[in-house]
């Protein structure tokens, strides 16, 4: 049986960008992956973007390169796939894919969008608009809201109704 290790702190919210301005993060997250890799093939290795997209973030910024993930992508070299999140769209997940992470083994993921959006997969492949998630409502305790509330788009009702 396979499994993954989830590199946290790898995120604005967690001081990621302080702290490799003002500590040695970075060899410790690079010591960290190489550690991982000693161990043999993890299952899937999952993080989290600083902010996001990085070609819309980081393009053409220098100064920003070393918030994005490359470094920790370059010294784990495809050793098995990697799941990366933040704040992407489907748009800019495809873009991601295609265009900054093309020569890694990469997958986008939709954490707040797929609470969101029950239906996800299927908004996605129509292109269809994404039902904006409420984070104010994520962790209520013992409450359906925020958690199973949100709607199923139409098309998609009509289309499990006819199936």
């Amino acid at each position: 049986m396979k499994s993954g290790v989830e590199i946290d702190g790898v995120d604005s919210r967690l001081g990621y960008s302080r702290l490799l301005a003002k500590s040695d993060a970075k060899s410790q997250y690079l010591y960290l992956v190489q550690e991982l890799k000693k161990l043999g093939s993890l299952a899937y290795l999952p993080l989290v973007e600083a902010k996001g997209h990085p070609a819309i973030f980081f393009a053409n910024a220098s100064a920003e390169d070393d918030k994005t993930l490359d470094f920790i992508l370059e010294a784990w070299n495809n050793q098995s796939p990697v799941i990366v999140a933040g704040g992407y769209t489907p748009e800019s997940a495809v873009s991601a894919v295609d265009d900054h992470y093309r020569k890694w083994d990469v997958l986008i993921a939709f954490g707040r969008h797929f609470l969101a959006n029950p239906d996800l997969v299927f908004r996605v492949q129509k292109g269809l608009e994404l039902n904006k998630y409420n984070r104010t409502t994520f962790y209520i305790n013992m409450s359906e809201e925020g958690y199973n509330d949100y709607p199923f788009h139409q098309e998609f009702s009509e289309y499990a109704t006819a199936a």
